[in-house]
């Protein structure tokens, strides 16, 4: 994860990004017969802020991979008789697990961009949907929408289904554009929106990070924030007028507990006026 603050100007406008989130319900419906992976009577939180995002055993599946997925339970299904495979049949699985990419960006003009991209998680089902393509849990970017607001970006890292089920980034975000204090803001923000939230109320760890940028246009100054309950997350930022990036892993403490522990820290920095 890392932070980015360039002297060119980000062409926003033509981004055109739509926020992608592709659940079939009748693929969901038909998974759920097959097992108990999806329930499409549980309340789902919408981009609207409604209501619980599914139950604590829960994973979104969407497009072709619910049809692999019950092709594949239903195959288990009749295997299940049949004598199990000699060592010498069983082939090494990659489980293609990559890791989380996610900047934060601020360009001369004082424009605010994020993204994220996310290998997803050992043995997940095909088709899951994870936080980078759910609309204000993979990553959030807004500029100010009242006097005296700050721009923020923000991008997310950790298990999708936490940080899907309390939209981190949007309410990093939001937390973060109206405070003067943003390190006590998003340490506040962790502990009752993540930590405590009612979403996640049974999770033993909850395990979720995020890299944030808070910046007043008016006073040229701004933070690079970034936060975790996980045992670690590496970061890097930089200027451009800086000739290398500064890199570090970020860890708790060797006494902390991941995923009830929650870690704050920030570096300060200015632009210099057009």
């Amino acid at each position: 994860l890392g932070c980015l603050v360039t002297d060119q100007v980000l062409s926003l406008d033509s981004l055109n990004v739509v926020p992608n989130c592709l659940a079939n319900i009748q693929n969901c419906k038909r998974l759920k017969q097959a097992a108990d992976i999806i329930d499409v009577n549980d309340q789902v939180r919408s981009n609207d802020g409604a209501t619980k995002l599914l139950d604590g055993n829960s994973t979104i599946t969407s497009g072709d991979g619910c049809d692999d997925t019950c092709e594949r339970l239903v195959d288990s299904e009749r295997d299940s008789t049949s004598d199990t495979e000699d060592d010498h049949d069983i082939q090494d699985y990659d489980d293609g697990v990559g890791d989380t990419v996610g900047v934060v960006v601020l360009d001369r003009a004082g424009n605010v961009a994020s993204t994220v991209s996310s290998g997803g998680i050992a043995l997940k089902q095909p088709g899951r949907v994870g936080q980078a393509s759910c609309f204000g849990c993979g990553c959030w970017a807004q500029k100010p929408i009242i006097l005296g607001s700050n721009s923020t970006a923000v991008s997310t890292t950790g298990c999708g289904e936490h940080l899907v089920r309390t939209f981190l980034a949007r309410e990093c975000g939001e937390a973060l554009a109206g405070s003067n204090q943003p390190l006590q803001e998003l340490q506040r923000v962790m502990k009752e929106r993540f930590a405590e939230s009612e979403f996640l109320s049974g999770v033993p760890e909850k395990l979720g990070g995020a890299i944030c940028m808070q910046y007043d246009k008016e006073s040229c100054q701004g933070e690079f924030l970034w936060t975790h309950t996980t045992a670690s997350m590496g970061i890097g930022f930089q200027s451009t007028c800086e000739e290398d990036a500064t890199v570090k892993m970020s860890r708790l403490p060797h006494s902390a507990q991941q995923g009830t522990t929650i870690l704050v820290e920030a570096v300060p920095f200015h632009t210099n006026p057009e």
